[in-house]
């Protein structure tokens, strides 16, 4: 399921709301977003986004977690001598992706220096929209989450309230969680 998930209503303590996954069932809170550019000011094969209604903070391709840069390396410019060395260089060894953001602007480069734009590419956001939870428990009580694998979303479950309306009795178990913070 390609999506990220609020739950909107409470369960009561003797008969919670029970969000169970099938087997191998996955919430993968990524968006797929299109429009990339080439950017050759940083080197061949790098592609860049601007403009995102977000910053991402998770990028999945073909079902894998792709490694992000450190903003620090991204800002200091040495990403810029790791993205631009040879597909054969040891620096890829089990690595296909890199990506990392810089002013406002998302780069990205596949080992074999595929476009973005014709990959699965999903990404999950760090800032902005409210929703950054894979599934998101907002004031809500008494609900059950298990059996999925969760990924690509900021938090893979967030559960919230507030001093006047608290989120309690929620029980998250047996599932797996893929990135985020």
């Amino acid at each position: 399921y390609y999506e990220r998930v609020i739950m909107k209503t409470s369960g009561t303590a003797s008969a919670p709301i029970v969000f169970e996954g099938e087997p191998g069932a996955i919430i993968d809170g990524g968006t797929k977003i299109t429009g990339w550019d080439p950017a050759p000011e940083v080197g061949a094969g790098i592609y860049k986004h601007s403009g995102w209604p977000w910053m991402p903070q998770n990028m999945v391709w073909n079902n894998k977690y792709i490694l992000q840069i450190k903003d620090a390396s991204m800002a200091d410019g040495t990403y810029k001598s790791l993205m631009t060395k040879p597909s054969t260089d040891s620096a890829w060894d089990g690595v296909e992706a890199w990506f990392g953001n810089l002013g406002g602007t998302t780069y990205v480069r596949f080992r074999n220096g595929q476009d973005p734009d014709s990959e699965n590419v999903m990404f999950a956001p760090k800032s902005g929209p409210t929703n950054r939870g894979g599934i998101t428990i907002k004031s809500n009580d008494f609900i059950v989450v298990r059996g999925f694998t969760i990924r690509n979303a900021y938090y893979a479950v967030l559960v919230e309230g507030t001093s006047s309306d608290l989120a309690s009795g929620n029980v998250v178990e047996n599932n797996t969680l893929i990135g985020g913070s």
